[in-house]
């Protein structure tokens, strides 16, 4: 009997893969041909389905299950969940697959948009540095502005510029007086004082003027061959002060204030200005040194005005004898409070030298670079009455007397009295000590604010 043949039937019920390609003769192609041609629906149509972009990349159904659990406790739109659940039904074709974008490319449009904003401020900008509506009188927004450098210097800033440099001293003014001079290898220094611009100018002369002139060359007394000089911003602007000198430096001390207008005193400071590197150098709250017939030690130096002054270079030293204290000079004194003259003689031993007239300064010492004071009111007679106070006088250095010379003082007085001229005080500075020298011959009448110079014979057989 023959036997009937069954077709083989597969044991397992797992539904088989399915497979892209087609396998030729294994399947009816044109039952698989129909299929592909009829439209297969998308589950989970939903407007949250994000469009493919150009680069995508294709998961496979369990990439798809993975992407769901990780992602379905932070949806927060419930809608969405049915449609995930159909994606469970997938039956694997090529069309149920879901598509997304790959985030590579989201941050490549990211710099793509920040690389286009870049560009667009790299042409704007310019635009905007030297347009004229939105920066006021060309100020610069960004940036420098670049260009071809000038040949010509430029002598203007603008009005709201906050550094200028420091002005030259005019020369050409109507008159100069009561100013501080000093010569220094055949230069002559003038510093401050008044002056005036025109024949009618009545107040307003201080200044601080700074000027120089060459001794050593000739010019017509019309036309001197004054220099003007940077004019300081740190010394005051003082008159009838005085200006000590070494080799090298000045040194600027006393003074008063304007008087109309009136200018309120600062506290005194010694300004020195170093000539070779034309620098101005302040050494402030000055004070004494003890030291023979002198002060304590830590007493403040203060600013007189209208006394006499001399400096001698070799020894390193400077004096200023008398003068006054008054509203104009002193920093706190009331303008109802009277002026005050003085007999004192100041002693300003420059930075580097001796004097072994300071106790700080003996065996040899130098003194520091703020220099030494020493404040002399007790030499011999000058603490007795004999020995007036007084201002506007002179002061003269005579060498050969004595170890280190001999002052002068002549002249001078106060409101009230005035020095007479047929005794002059005489100071030994080896010794620190004050004399009186009667004169003979026919005694001149008093002098304030006179000049006078000292001049030696040949060989120094005399001096006058």
């Amino acid at each position: 009997m023959e036997q009937q043949h069954t077709p083989f039937q597969p044991v397992s019920s797992t539904p088989q893969r399915r497979s892209v390609f087609m396998e030729v003769g294994l399947v009816d192609e044109e039952a698989f041909r129909r299929q592909a041609a009829a439209p297969t629906l998308i589950p989970n149509p939903s407007p949250k389905r994000m469009r493919p972009v150009q680069r995508v990349r294709f998961q496979t159904k369990a990439d798809i299950f993975e992407e769901k659990k990780k992602t379905e406790d932070d949806r927060e739109d419930t809608d969405g969940s049915e449609s995930d659940d159909s994606m469970d039904e997938d039956d694997g074709t090529l069309s149920a697959m879901t598509l997304r974008p790959n985030p590579h490319t989201r941050t490549s449009s990211r710099l793509c948009r920040l690389g286009i904003l870049a560009f667009l401020l790299v042409i704007t900008l310019p635009f905007f540095h030297n347009n004229p509506i939105a920066a006021h009188k060309s100020r610069i927004l960004f940036g420098v502005r670049g260009g071809v450098i000038s040949s010509n210097p430029v002598n203007y800033m603008e009005e709201d510029a906050e550094l200028v440099s420091r002005s030259n001293t005019p020369t050409e003014v109507c008159t100069r007086w009561s100013h501080q001079t000093a010569v220094v290898n055949g230069t002559l220094y003038i510093y401050g004082g008044r002056k005036t611009t025109n024949a009618q100018q009545t107040s307003d002369t201080w200044d601080n003027d700074f000027l120089s002139m060459n001794l050593t060359t000739s010019w017509q007394i019309t036309t001197p061959s004054l220099t003007g000089l940077p004019q300081p911003s740190g010394p005051p602007a003082i008159a009838n002060g005085y200006l000590w000198s070494s080799h090298t430096s000045l040194f600027l001390y006393g003074g008063e204030f304007s008087d109309d207008p009136v200018a309120t005193p600062v506290a005194f400071a010694m300004w020195e200005y170093d000539i070779l590197s034309s620098q101005w150098i302040e050494h402030s709250n000055p004070s004494t040194s003890s030291g023979q017939n002198a002060e304590g030690d830590g007493q403040s130096i203060q600013r007189a005005a209208e006394g006499a002054g001399f400096s001698v270079s070799t020894l390193g030293r400077g004096w200023y004898f008398g003068g006054h204290l008054d509203y104009l000079t002193t920093e706190g004194w009331s303008i109802d409070v009277a002026r005050v003259y003085l007999k004192s003689l100041v002693e300003f031993t420059y930075p580097g030298f001796t004097n072994n007239a300071v106790n700080a300064l003996s065996s040899g010492k130098t003194a520091g670079s703020d220099g030494n004071w020493r404040n002399i009111t007790q030499g011999g007679l000058q603490d007795q009455p004999g020995f007036p106070e007084r201002a506007d006088g002179i002061l003269v250095y005579v060498p050969g007397f004595g170890a280190e010379g001999i002052l002068l003082g002549l002249a001078g007085g106060t409101n009230a009295t005035f020095t007479q001229m047929n005794v002059i005080d005489v100071y030994d500075i080896a010794n620190s000590t004050w004399y009186k020298q009667s004169t003979s011959g026919s005694t001149p009448q008093y002098r304030v604010n006179p000049c006078a110079v000292v001049a030696a014979a040949a060989e120094y057989v005399s001096i006058s």
